[in-house]
């Protein structure tokens, strides 16, 4: 199976289509990204995502292991989202990797073009935000087609990188409200 490889260069869209056998139609309606991911607390700086740095040094009473032990300190870190439209999971090609790249934050994902079968046609690329301005820069190289649907899931991703924000903002140590439902240890439903 194809690893994803997010485009690179400054077109940051992909040449052409690709299959994807699991691709399904974006969800239909109003609904949020939300974090699926794990590992993940909230840190300082303009990014909110930030992941545990850990040492490894020996077990204390067996010499013949390593252990993990936090350090204290944390690092900016990507992060995966995912649609959560009513608290249910959706086709893989609508998951989505954030993170910081300089002042920005840059979105890898892929962009519906078509059914195929039993699974779609999509398109890869990464979408530049600006969190100061909200501003969703989409690549030029963005089919007109693509377009709409590549603004309109950056403006989900900002108003998810807002909440998230709101939330570290507020007092939180690690993301709650803005995890999938289905992550959230409080929710009854949860796997």
């Amino acid at each position: 199976m194809q690893q994803y490889t997010p485009p690179t260069g400054p077109r940051m869209i992909a040449a052409q289509d690709t299959f994807d056998m699991y691709g399904t139609e974006p969800p239909e309606g109003d609904w949020p990204y939300r974090l699926d991911d794990f590992g993940t607390v909230y840190g300082p700086g303009g990014w909110p995502f930030h992941r545990r740095i850990e040492r490894t040094e020996w077990h204390p009473t067996n010499p013949l292991i390593t252990r993990q032990v936090d350090t204290g300190a944390t690092k900016p870190a990507r992060v995966r989202l995912s649609p959560d439209p009513g608290g249910s999971w959706y086709g893989r090609n609508h998951y989505v990797t954030l993170g910081p790249v300089g002042g920005d934050v840059h979105a890898d994902l892929e962009l519906y073009v078509a059914r195929q079968g039993m699974g779609a046609m999509v398109r890869r690329a990464t979408l530049v935000l600006d969190t100061s301005s909200g501003a969703v820069v989409v690549p030029d190289g963005c089919p007109p087609s693509l377009r709409q649907q590549a603004e309109e899931r950056g403006r989900r991703l900002l108003a998810f990188l807002a909440d998230a924000c709101m939330e570290r903002d507020a007092g939180a140590t690690k993301p709650h409200e803005v995890l999938h439902t289905l992550l959230r240890k409080d929710d009854p439903n949860m796997l």
